[in-house]
């Protein structure tokens, strides 16, 4: 039987407690944003290595890089050199064709040091490699949302689309580079963004000039972000994105100069250095499968995203028309970065492939994000459930893009003639 005293002492209990409204919003306000952004990752994760590729076969560019991480097995880290030796020695015979080159020593090293480390094979060593920093994409662009607009729904909303991007995925199941050099370009943004924002901050400027050393170290198209970056930092007098201290441009140009000192080095000295890409030169535009699908106009680029990835291509376009009506921060350094990337990249008419626009896979959608706010303020009351649904919808419908390209199509490089007919426009 229970006693006055304890029902007494019962119900006091009971009154104590907060509403249940109140504990529910404490626990959104305290847990629900990160357990939401962590469930995201964890399902980024599994879309990345559970999902079956469709292309099951060992692509040219996989072959290469398997084949390097071999050669770097038998001969050791301290002997890398020699592939630029082999590299070259294979490309002074006029009949083989171009092949990719070793300079791409944080993807090779890293392969390399997953298969001593973990006892993976070459391939499956460069497969998890890609796949680490698929998933790494996608926390980076978490990270990057937060601190650029502390909004948490808008943070939520880019962080699933970047983690259901069709392109992203296919890098994560693939061994090849570009996914890799995308996470590299992404957080280099995300650091000279802090550091315009921190003026002259020591732990963001190491952060940023070792983020920019290896973005040099991982690909030769780091030329096309150091350029985005040098016109950032010129144009931010106008612009006015934060400080450009004397600091922040030296630090830019040293990390620059360490990456390429490291690439000079494992090549072999700058005479090896300058005749391997002098070779390339010559060698790469007489590709039959450049000369067949890597050419096009400016808008080249535009056209093969809006076949991946149209819904978010629109939301990205008229987020850049409505540049000034947002009250997101960050929106216009951005809009910006987007746009000089751009331009960098279509100067090269010669050279067009979808792999090496996947850098502004997560600007994009930021850019997308900020648009799904922007039409969501017109929704009234029923304004975050019905942005929730538009943002699950959207992701997919991307997901659905992946299965109908990378699943159901077994497409491996993305050129527009695959794109097309995986899609059935052309049959």
């Amino acid at each position: 039987m229970t006693t006055s005293a304890e029902l007494c002492d019962l119900e006091a209990r009971a009154l104590a407690q907060p509403p249940l409204r109140t504990r529910y919003r404490a626990f959104r306000d305290g847990w629900a944003f990160p357990v939401g952004i962590a469930l995201i990752i964890v399902a980024a994760a599994l879309l990345r290595l559970c999902v079956p590729a469709g292309f099951d076969g060992i692509g040219f560019d996989e072959n290469l890089y398997r084949g390097y991480v071999e050669l770097l097995s038998k001969a050791g880290v301290t002997n890398y050199p020699l592939l630029a030796e082999q590299f070259i020695d294979h490309q002074l015979e006029p009949k083989n064709q171009a092949i990719l080159p070793p300079t791409r020593i944080f993807y090779i090293g890293g392969g390399y040091v997953y298969h001593r480390v973990f006892g993976l094979s070459p391939l499956a060593a460069l497969h998890a490699l890609s796949a680490h920093f698929s998933i790494l994409t996608v926390v980076v662009s978490a990270v990057f949302c937060w601190r650029v607009t502390r909004r948490r729904d808008f943070t939520a909303a880019v962080t699933a689309l970047v983690a259901c991007a069709p392109t992203q995925i296919h890098m994560g199941q693939h061994a090849l580079i570009d996914g890799v050099f995308g996470f590299w370009a992404l957080l280099v943004m995300w650091l000279l963004w802090e550091n315009l924002q921190q003026r002259d901050s020591t732990p963001w400027l190491i952060s940023y000039a070792a983020a920019l050393a290896v973005l040099v170290m991982t690909k030769e198209n780091a030329a096309f972000v150091a350029a985005t970056i040098t016109a950032i930092l010129a144009l931010n007098h106008w612009l006015r994105f934060g400080q450009v201290t004397r600091r922040l441009v030296i630090t830019t140009f040293a990390a620059t100069l360490v990456g390429l000192t490291a690439v000079v080095l494992a090549a072999g000295g700058v005479e090896q250095f300058v005749l391997i890409f002098s070779l390339l030169k010559v060698k790469v535009p007489a590709l039959a499968f450049m000369i067949r699908t890597a050419g096009g106009p400016w808008h080249r680029y535009l056209v093969d995203l809006l076949l991946v990835s149209p819904i978010v291509v629109m939301l990205a376009g008229a987020a850049l028309l409505n540049i000034r009506g947002s009250n997101i921060p960050g929106q216009a350094y951005v809009a910006v970065f987007v746009a000089l990337s751009y331009t960098v990249l279509a100067l090269f008419p010669a050279g067009m492939n979808l792999r090496f626009i996947v850098m502004l896979d997560m600007p994009l959608r930021f850019l997308a994000g900020v648009q799904l706010l922007a039409l969501s303020r017109r929704w009234g009351r029923y304004q975050r459930p019905l942005l929730v649904c538009a943002v699950v919808a959207l992701c997919g419908y991307e997901l659905r893009q992946h299965y109908i390209l990378f699943i159901k199509g077994s497409l491996y490089e993305l050129v527009t003639e695959g794109l097309i007919y995986a899609q059935g426009i052309i049959k």
